[in-house]
């Protein structure tokens, strides 16, 4: 798994008519969604990355990210970079199921 790019918008909070960045990361395929649930796992257990924005979304093969900052744009793709990168491609699911039934059938053989 790997970032094809990254973009930033400009918007505003409908309530408050605020500014906010929307930080948009564009993966190289669509993801599976334990793959992106690790990935914000690991994003909110990180307290710097959980105040940026408490929660990443994932819309089909793009990672959202909404920041209150101008300032944080920098280091909020650095991050999503980081743990894209540390993730890589694991939970990527085999579409060969034979090695899953090999592995149910002898774990039903231990048992």
């Amino acid at each position: 798994m790997k970032i094809n790019y990254v973009s930033v918008t400009k918007d505003y909070f409908s309530k408050t008519k605020e500014e906010k960045y929307i930080v948009r990361g564009e993966l190289d395929c669509v993801p599976p969604l334990i793959w992106f649930r690790h990935l914000q796992l690991l994003w909110i257990c990180s307290p710097k990355l959980f105040k940026l924005c408490p929660e990443p979304k994932l819309n089909k093969n793009e990672i959202i990210i909404s920041i209150k900052n101008q300032e944080d744009i920098l280091t909020t793709i650095d991050a999503l970079k980081t743990l894209v990168n540390k993730i890589g491609y694991s939970y990527i699911i085999q579409s060969d199921q034979s090695l899953f039934l090999n592995f149910k059938e002898s774990l039903m053989q231990k048992g």
